[in-house]
């Protein structure tokens, strides 16, 4: 009998649910189909042997038994099919919710394909190695192919949307299949078509299906894929969960040694992976994700936790450890799986801003927040992509000489319908987000084309004052980018001056002072922005080799509200003046502000007193109009 390839594959079968059932494993849509495509293949396995035994010993079966056999082991082999079809679409049907139709529609296809067989005749070859053939065999091997062939559109079609290792895993699988059936619809004696499946299973148990895929080797905790293959099936289902961060530094308040740290770590792994009513996963090693289906249970886990940390881990070695948690209260508004992790990272960014040091919880408000501020920065980075960046400009009015003696370059970027997006929109987020060095050398390089495009120095303009901010300041390259930059446009150095704030001359200040040293070399002068701010303090312009301090409109605003600012206004006055450096007065929006600043002595006026900042076309009319 020819049944020695379903025998093995039988015992492959039999190896791969006990490694399956052995270990622990994550409920998922993907896994019940696997069980349940298993379940099938072993039925298909069964039912190919006893056809063959009754075909074989056909005198010692009634002729029923062995037709119900044959035929049964036929719409096995459609089913089996159909299982693969809902493996490779389950997760993208649930998640666009059409999964209950679809199932239907398999039903379907797999009761006409029970009643096709049942009804259509089936024919037993007396050769002792050819068993079945007729129509009921033939419509088998039509509709298999049929849904193979669906299998394939559906992998296509959702070819962006799939887990490419299970879209790769399918396609293999498909194709043994494929080949299989055609082997054995002309050679009717080679009976590999249920081996071939078992292979299909092997493929996906070792790619897909494989529990340890989804474990911590060192802890046994669920990993960062399962996190996320766990995360997706709940969005799937709307379940809404809340979802509890537990970060630690074993090595924060002592140092330990590499034996105590692995005792100590192991330790906390087990207590997290005990706490109740939470699905543990850990993301790194020293991060944990704990998703609960009720608050109320993940609010008794951070008291547990917070009550456990107060004291010491180890045996020997007693250890207190610092934790900080993360808590997402609600998943309602988390548009995709993916981004819990940027939710969790983005707290620990701002959490400062969000008034604690640690211990965040991450409420509606916050979620929304960290994709508004995504979506500025993929507006951002579209804008610089389809030159939607712009430099406006802002006259800056010379009290000596009685024009308009230079500017302030000023960025801004249109959206998409043309309109104005401020720059406090996104600003703070191209620093934070690591944009600003190509968003400050994109518009760096838009001055340079406007000196030698527009050559506003003809109208009288000494100079155009250039905005750095503080990641700027701290980079390296940033005198040779430039010093580049204006060697290909051929711009006068003398016509750029770079304004750094107060808090960019405390951070990475040697780097800044370097920076500042070869670019003076070349002709460029420098500013200190914003006076006025911060830790205002006078020793800033003695360290810093800057050409020109512009007092910040809120230290300008100061002088005509508060006695005491004035005072401190003119000392600071006195003392720059002293300095031979120039002072610029920033935020005059009323006459009378100007006359008084004019008075003081202060060297250049800006603010919307002259004009508010316009495009470059605008303010090139500006100046030849009020020059």
């Amino acid at each position: 009998m020819n049944i020695v390839a379903q025998c093995c594959g039988l015992v492959i079968l039999s190896v791969i649910i006990a490694f399956y059932q052995g270990q622990k494993k994550l409920e998922l849509n993907t896994s019940k189909t696997f069980l349940a495509i298993w379940t099938i293949t072993v039925c298909s396995l069964i039912l190919d042997i006893l056809s063959v035994v009754s075909l074989t010993y056909r005198d010692f079966f009634p002729e029923l038994v062995t037709t119900i056999i044959c035929k049964a082991y036929l719409v096995s082999i459609v089913w089996e099919a159909l299982l693969a079809l809902g493996y490779v679409c389950v997760d993208v049907l649930k998640r666009q919710g059409i999964w209950v139709r679809w199932e239907r529609h398999i039903s379907y296809v797999g009761i006409a394909d029970l009643i096709l067989i049942v009804f259509l005749e089936m024919y037993k070859s007396q050769a002792p190695d050819t068993y079945t053939y007729g129509p009921a065999v033939f419509a088998t091997y039509m509709m298999g192919f049929f849904v193979v062939i669906c299998t394939f559109v559906a992998t296509a079609k959702w070819k962006g949307i799939l887990n490419e290792k299970r879209r790769l895993g399918v396609i293999i699988w498909v194709v043994l299949w494929i080949v299989a059936l055609i082997i054995q619809f002309y050679l009717k004696n080679v009976l590999i078509v249920g081996y071939t499946s078992v292979i299909g299973i092997l493929i996906i148990f070792i790619m897909l299906e494989n529990p340890e895929i989804n474990l911590d080797k060192e802890t046994g905790i669920f990993n960062l894929n399962a996190f996320f293959e766990y995360m997706k099936q709940l969005q799937t289902s709307m379940t809404d969960v809340s979802i509890l961060c537990v970060s630690y530094d074993s090595n924060r308040n002592s140092t330990m040694s590499y034996d105590v740290e692995k005792l100590v770590n192991k330790q906390i792994a087990h207590f997290i992976n005990e706490i109740p009513k939470a699905v543990v996963f850990r993301n790194s090693s020293l991060e944990y994700m704990l998703v609960f289906k009720q608050e109320e249970y993940a609010e008794a886990a951070i008291k547990l936790i917070e009550k456990r940390f107060e004291n010491p881990w180890g045996d020997e070695h007693m250890r207190l450890i610092s934790v900080d948690w993360y808590y997402i209260e609600t998943t309602e508004v988390v548009q995709r799986a993916e981004d819990i992790l940027p939710i969790f990272q983005y707290a620990k960014q701002n959490r400062v801003e969000l008034g604690t040091d640690a211990n965040v919880r991450i409420n509606n408000d916050i979620i929304e927040q960290m994709y508004a501020d995504r979506m500025m920065e993929n507006e951002l980075v579209e804008a610089m992509a389809e030159e939607r960046v712009e430099v406006f400009y802002q006259p800056i009015f010379s009290v000596k000489d009685n024009s308009f003696a230079c500017a302030e370059a000023l960025v801004r970027i249109r959206d998409k319908e043309g309109k104005i997006i401020p720059p406090g929109m996104f600003i703070d987020i191209a620093e934070k987000r690591g944009l600003i060095i190509k968003l400050g050398e994109y518009v760096f390089r838009e001055v340079c084309k406007f000196l030698v495009e527009k050559e506003p120095q003809q109208y009288g303009l000494k100079y155009i004052e250039v905005n750095l901010s503080v990641l700027q300041c701290g980079y390296e390259r940033l005198a040779d980018d430039f010093i580049k930059i204006m060697k290909k446009y051929k711009v006068d150095p003398s016509l750029i001056v770079l304004e750094i704030t107060e808090s960019a001359s405390v951070k990475e200040k040697n780097i800044l002072l370097n920076n500042m040293k070869k670019l003076k070399e070349v002709g460029v002068k420098f500013a200190l922005d914003d006076f006025g701010t911060g830790q205002s303090n006078l020793n800033y312009i003695v360290d810093m080799p800057v050409d020109v301090v512009k007092f910040d409109s809120s230290m300008t605003n100061a002088y005509f509200e508060n006695t005491t600012a004035k005072y401190v206004m003119d000392a600071a006055m006195q003392m720059i003046q002293g300095m031979e450096l120039e002072i610029v007065s920033e935020g005059i929006e009323e006459k009378q502000q100007y006359k008084t600043m004019k008075s003081l002595g202060i060297d250049y006026i800006q603010g919307y007193y002259f004009s508010k900042p316009v495009d470059n076309e605008s303010f090139i009319e500006f100046i030849k109009e009020n020059q």
